[in-house]
This record gives structure tokens, sequence and C-alpha cells, in this order.
């Protein structure tokens, strides 16, 4: 049987199934998926725990042992699998097809996994524990949802979250649920059930490395060079990672590029299948009205040499270079020529 993750404490109130297949590429929702059934479970008198996991060295017949052995401490005993890559291979294949078709009576088996190739639904095993227990399929979050699971969530825990708030953090986490539970888990320990206002989130974001770094990008890409050079001085005086920032520019760069490869009116609906959120497409479309395709290609070129720079395979500021091609990016007066290469490099 196949459900839907948010359907999953409905079923678990019915009862327990003897297997449970929990997947899909949001980690935080198949985390708490498992943590849902585990807590089902103990509360049932699965009070042991035995986790597996799934590597190239792992032995398959260790599953078989665990399902035919008796426990010393509980009559009823959960088999945790963790199996990041969701292939357990030929032998595997076959343990799982083998452990559905001989079930032990006091045993539940908990499979999770990342998100899996479609061809694995078509495969012996899967079909197998479709037949015998419960898929459960995580999906990410649809960005227009973002902002509404991040409201629910922050008054589950007591937050109190006023819409720019939630934007803000929306905005920042930028899809990633864990970053957007750990925002909203930072914020309650600063605030309590207090009101929280853009001011407030604001602040309690802009005291991470990665909040500047991103509003720098942002920045960069909206054109605001002096903001920029700014926030840059903040970053070199905190010893800010230089890899990082140059990661972050040169990501959108490459946006830039692929979007500015398109008609105008087809622009948007590339930069969304490159995975700009709605809400930073506006800063992109900004960008792109200031460089055309030749610009952004040498600002690549640029960013491709500081790279080389940090690295240490030419020699210069590598601060100063920084907020040259965020200059470029600006479209103000910029780039100098490529610092030149450490002796014996040339």
């Amino acid at each position: 049987m196949k459900i839907r993750v948010e359907q999953l404490s409905a079923h678990l109130k019915k009862g327990l199934s003897p297997v449970y297949y929990v997947y899909g590429d949001e980690p935080l929702f198949v985390q708490e998926a498992c943590m849902a059934i585990r807590v089902a479970a103990q509360q049932q008198g699965y009070n042991e725990r035995e986790v597996f996991h799934v590597d190239a060295g792992f032995q398959w017949p260790t599953l078989r042992q665990s399902a035919d052995s008796m426990s010393l401490f509980s009559e009823k005993i959960l088999l945790d699998v963790r199996m990041p890559g969701g292939k357990p291979g030929d032998k595997g294949s076959k343990a799982l097809i083998a452990y559905c078709e001989t079930i032990p009576e006091d045993k539940i088996l908990l499979m999770q996994s990342g998100k899996l190739e479609s061809a694995s639904s078509r495969t012996k095993w899967f079909k197998k524990i479709t037949e015998c227990g419960v898929m459960v399929q995580v999906w990410p979050l649809r960005a227009s949802d973002l902002p509404g699971w991040i409201k629910r969530r922050g008054q589950s825990k007591g937050l109190n979250l006023n819409p720019a708030a939630v934007q803000i953090i929306a905005e920042r986490v930028e899809g990633n649920m864990l970053a957007a539970d750990q925002e909203i888990e930072k914020l309650l320990l600063l605030y309590g059930q207090a009101a929280v206002d853009e001011n407030k989130a604001l602040q309690a974001v802009s005291d991470s490395s990665r909040f500047n770094l991103y509003q720098l990008a942002d920045d960069a890409l909206a054109g605001n060079l002096s903001r920029c050079a700014r926030m840059l001085h903040g970053l070199q005086q905190e010893d800010g990672e230089t890899v990082l920032i140059l990661w972050a520019l040169a990501r959108d760069l490459r946006i830039l590029a692929g979007a500015a490869a398109v008609p105008g009116q087809a622009q948007e609906a590339t930069l969304t299948q490159l995975g700009v959120w709605q809400s930073r497409q506006m800063l992109f479309k900004s960008a792109l009205r200031r460089l055309n395709r030749l610009e952004i290609a040498h600002l690549i070129r640029h960013a491709a040499k500081i790279d080389l720079l940090i690295k240490g395979v030419y020699r210069g500021p590598v601060w100063e270079a920084l907020l040259r091609l965020i200059a470029g990016i600006c479209a103000k007066p910029l780039l100098t020529e490529p610092p030149a290469p450490l002796p014996g490099q040339e």
C-alpha cells in the first residue's frame, strides 16, 4: 500500500503494518515520518530497536539473523534500516523479498532512504514491500507552500510570527526545510512566545554569516554596489570564507548565463527551471537588464581567475578581486587585469 506522508498519522492510529518504507528527497520530512512510526511502535510494545546502515560493506544476512533471533530485553523489536542510496543491490533485493515472504510476528521493519529513481518502483523488491507493507513517499514543498508551512510550524511550537517575518525566513532558507526548522528553533529560543516581526527576524537571521552571504549575492544582483562594499568589508573583518562568497556569486552568474541565453519572454520560465525562487526572480531580471551575454561570460571568466587566486595559483588581493567582480555584476566601472601568476606557473 502507498500513502502520502500527510496520511501517515491517521494510518498509525488504525494500527501498525509489519513493514514500512519511507523515502523522498526532503530529509526533514523523512526523519519526522520515521520518528512518528518509531513512537507508534514503542507505544505498541516495540521497546527495542536495532539500526542497520546499508553501505558498500553491509552484510544483508544480518537482517535475516536479527529477524529470526529472540531478544533478551523485549518481546518486540523494530528493525531500523537506513539505506541512503535507495539501491539494495542484488543481495539486498533477495533479502528484502525473502523477509516479506516470511515476516516475523514480533518484528517491524522500518526502511528509509532518499529519493528513488523511477526505475526502482518497477523492481521486484519494491513491489514486494508494497504488497506486504506501507510505502510512504515524501515530496518536497512547493515554493508557494513554504510560507504557510513556516507559519504552521512556528505556531505548533508556540512561536508567533507575523507575515513579514515568515516571508523573510522563507526567502533565506530557499526551500531547505532543515534550515527553516533551525531558524524557527532559534527564534523560539530568542523570543519565546513574544510576537516576532520582520525586524526581529532580520536581526536573528543576520547574526549568521549564511545570511550575510546570501544578502551580499542579492544586493549584487540588485546593483547596490555601495551596500555590497560595506557588507564585503564586514565579512572580511569577520574572517569570512572567500571560497563561499565566490561560490554564491558564481552560482548566480551561471544562472544569469542560462537565462540570458533565451529570449526575454522565456526568461522567467528558465529561471524557475534553474531553481530560482519566485522571491529572487526580480533580482535576476534586474541584473539581466544591466548585463548582456558577453558581459556575463566575462564575469564568469573573472570568477574562475579569482578561484585560482584563492587556491594560490595567482597572487594578489582576494578581497579586492571579489569587490571588482561584484562591481561588474552591478555594472559599475570594474575589472582590472587579472592577478599575475606565481613564479614557475606562468
